[in-house]
């Protein structure tokens, strides 16, 4: 382009944190996170109701408990990042 002209193309923008090859990475682990905060809580709940004699709340708070467990041992495993 001539000298007094600005270059109407800006330039690039930088590379973001998050690229959207990780995103699946970072959305499988957030979810593994929540899935680990629900099973603990269920599993907290399920003892909590069963030492108050609370025999309906307990039970069903054990069961989710189970299920949890049978999805997060289900779930496939993280693949680690390659080394370039």
């Amino acid at each position: 382009m001539s000298a007094g002209i600005p270059d109407p193309t800006p330039n690039p923008l930088p590379p973001l944190p998050m690229s959207p090859e990780s995103m699946p990475n970072r959305l499988q682990s957030v979810g593994r996170f929540g899935l680990r905060g629900l099973r603990i809580a269920a599993s907290t709940f399920s003892i909590l109701a069963l030492l108050r004699s609370d025999w309906t709340g307990g039970i069903g708070a054990g069961l989710a408990w189970l299920v949890f467990l049978q999805v997060e041992r289900r779930l496939q495993p993280v693949a680690p990042k390659p080394n370039d």
